[in-house]
């Protein structure tokens, strides 16, 4: 069976200027070009991200990870050496900054593949179910993975012997058990996953097949059904925000895209024609939690122009963009002011990974709309809070924030607006009471009392 794996490499020129909404952090690979193709965040801190040979040469088979416990000031690169050196990355799955699991497969004709888990932040890893999940021959290849705590997880792959190969743990993956095949749609013929291509939203779990169908299944993993989305092939990204609400993108064989969005959990899909100011761009899509319909998507391919990323405040209806030049490989939120996008690294000290530092609207949250178009919000809060300012001309904008006796505790100058649409101003490590914030633009200043609780 041959196999498509989704993934890019790096354009022979590295884009690394760094637009206002995006940092850009080093992923500590020594060895250049290592691209991201996954990123799995449990807390506003805490992050891990798998990597990928992005130079277009040498050896595919790269088992290499990054980790961040510090918000990303500092990542720290490992490797799954418990893993074969012929074992490539499929998937990776983390509860915390020390649990994690990472499913690989063999990437040679006579396929198979094996799931590696760790609990002390990826310093050793231990095979699971060897020779029992994910061990048929010239067949198995796992596609994606999913716990939702410490014991409940479950592990996704390409048909074997007429039935997905799918199982589910209830201790941690110590033991796995096999879904039986009377509980899930037979595949048709040519069909198979793709890798982490899923999404997931509280119990319910969808998959994505290179036949244009998605996998549902209401109970993590204990049975199934499937949607045929008429027309389309190949489905490359899904993204749900809760049990109704999702995203899709299809890819045909001439690589056109095609996006979908559906209402009803995946039962119908209606295709999305996007419009604005800005570009949906091709190489990532991620929904934006905490949010009503924000969706952020990155591009990644030079030869084509597709790079940059945009936003979309309304479901992918319309969309503007947020930096132009940047190759993002992968893109995913945690919450509405936590997110991140993979790139390329240079050296162990340059690149790989972009944090962004904006903000979007929390979920019923009413802007309360101050003079000089500001708006602030919430306020009081425990110590985070949003700032916009839509200034009439493109001057810069001086933001300052003192505490009640004048203590200057942050200050930033953004070039004009386009860099502050939306910002979260952080003092939540510093103490309750009143703070001040001052913005001037064009010699017009305005003051706005904030309250820490």
């Amino acid at each position: 069976m041959k196999k498509t794996l989704l993934f890019f490499f790096a354009s022979t020129l590295f884009c690394f200027s760094t637009f206002a909404q995006w940092i850009e952090q080093a992923t500590g690979f020594s060895t250049a070009s290592r691209g991201i193709n996954q990123i799995v965040i449990t807390s506003q801190t805490t992050a891990w991200a798998t990597a990928y040979n992005g130079s277009g040469s040498g050896s595919t088979n790269v088992r290499d990870f990054a980790r961040t416990t510090d918000g990303g000031a500092t990542w720290t690169a490992g490797t799954v050496t418990a893993a074969p050196t012929n074992f490539s990355w499929s998937c990776l799955a983390a509860i915390d900054e020390n649990t994690a699991w990472a499913m690989f497969f063999k990437n040679t004709a006579a396929a198979t593949g094996g799931i590696f888990k760790t609990t002390d932040g990826g310093l050793n890893w231990a095979q699971q179910g060897a020779g029992v999940i994910f061990a048929t021959a010239n067949t198995s290849f796992p596609d994606v993975l999913h716990f939702w705590d410490a014991n409940t997880g479950l592990a996704v792959g390409d048909p074997v012997a007429g039935e997905f190969e799918i199982y589910t743990t209830a201790d941690g993956g110590t033991n796995w058990t096999a879904v039986a095949g009377a509980n899930i749609p037979d595949p048709i013929a040519g069909e198979y996953g793709y890798t982490r291509v899923f999404s997931v939203v509280e119990d319910i779990f969808w998959f994505g097949t290179n036949k244009g169908r998605i996998y549902k299944s209401t109970d993590k993993g204990a049975t199934w059904s499937v949607v045929q989305v008429t027309g389309l092939i190949d489905l490359i990204e899904i993204d749900y925000k809760d049990e109704n609400l999702g995203w899709a993108r299809y890819l045909d064989a001439s690589s056109n895209h095609t996006f979908m969005r559906t209402t009803d959990g995946g039962t119908t899909w209606t295709q999305v024609f996007p419009t604005g100011n800005g570009t949906m761009h091709l190489g990532g899509l991620a929904y934006v939690p905490k949010t009503d319909m924000t969706l952020v998507s990155t591009g990644v391919d030079f030869n084509i122009g597709d790079l940059g990323s945009s936003y979309s405040l309304d479901g992918g209806d319309t969309w503007e963009d947020i930096d132009f030049e940047n190759q993002y490989t992968t893109v995913n939120f945690f919450d509405n002011i936590t997110g991140w996008a993979g790139g390329f690294n240079l050296d162990a000290t340059t690149g790989g990974m972009f944090k962004y530092d904006g903000g979007f609207v929390a979920t019923g949250i009413t802007p309360a709309i101050a003079d000089y178009k500001l708006k602030l919000y919430p306020n009081p809060s425990t110590g985070l809070f949003y700032l916009a300012f839509d200034a009439e001309n493109n001057l810069p904008i001086n933001v300052l924030v003192t505490d009640a006796l004048g203590k200057v505790v942050l200050k930033m100058t953004y070039k004009d607006k386009s860099q502050l649409w939306l910002k979260s101003i952080d003092l939540t490590n510093y103490a309750p009471g009143v703070y001040f914030l001052k913005l001037e633009n064009n010699g017009n200043e305005t003051t706005q009392k904030l309250i820490v609780q």
